[in-house]
């Protein structure tokens, strides 16, 4: 079993596809002197879309320590294990149109998505069909990831890629204090903010209106009426 001692208690942000979160989390490892975990068995695969109550309890029951990283919804059970362990995760969002183009150059680079099955002659395709494979399979998940945290029962946070690059140490002492956490002087959180990692999806924000096709914007459009308005702002704004 991992042990890990620390008198900060775990942090578990749930993200969205190229958010920022493998950044703030390594902040936060920096600050609080963390290890970077996730309580999926399968690191990228599909398995990571769920919280893995066997590897969580066996984590957490090994102290505190740990910065839990996961693209997983705000399941049913994923929210009841979470709730078992006393989590009361981070949920980090981005605008949907930034977030797919940011998916679609990453994928044009490395054919990987967690979670999102990718044709093996993907790189082999056309611009056309490959924005038209993104809008129609990674669109839809970043609905469902925002509505589900948006309806689950599971007490939470949500912070979005937008605000927190807008001021990091604003943000990121939000994140602590959700978590109890109030002794860490804005200086420490600018320095380890400041930091390279070479993961950061690093973006203009509303660079997705001005590239994405539009044909794609409007599938886009098409796909988020059919979730809460709520969504269609939060991942719009």
């Amino acid at each position: 079993m991992t042990i890990q001692s620390s008198k900060y208690p775990n942090v578990f942000l749930a993200a969205q596809y190229r958010s920022g979160s493998t950044h703030m989390a390594m902040v936060i490892c920096r600050l609080l002197g963390h290890k970077w975990m996730s309580t999926s068995m399968s690191g990228n695969g599909d398995e990571e879309q769920n919280v893995n109550a066997c590897e969580c309890g066996t984590l957490m029951r090994g102290g505190k320590g740990f910065v839990f990283q996961q693209h997983c919804k705000g399941t049913s059970m994923n929210s009841q294990i979470l709730s078992a362990y006393g989590c009361e995760p981070v949920v980090v969002t981005r605008n949907i149109y930034d977030c797919l183009l940011s998916v679609k150059e990453n994928l044009d680079k490395t054919p990987v998505c967690p979670g999102i099955f990718i044709p093996k002659d993907y790189l082999s395709w056309g611009e056309e069909r490959k924005w038209l494979w993104v809008a129609y399979n990674v669109a839809p998940w970043i609905a469902a990831f925002a509505t589900s945290w948006e309806e689950t029962t599971l007490p939470h946070m949500t912070i979005s890629y937008e605000d927190y690059f807008s001021d990091q140490v604003k943000y990121m002492g939000k994140i602590l204090a959700h978590h109890g956490i109030n002794d860490i002087p804005n200086q420490a959180i600018r320095e380890a903010a400041s930091k390279k990692d070479g993961r950061l999806a690093v973006g203009k924000v509303g660079r997705g209106k001005e590239l994405l096709p539009s044909p794609i914007m409007k599938i886009v459009t098409n796909i988020l009426a059919q979730y809460p308005r709520q969504v269609t702002q939060r991942l719009t704004r």
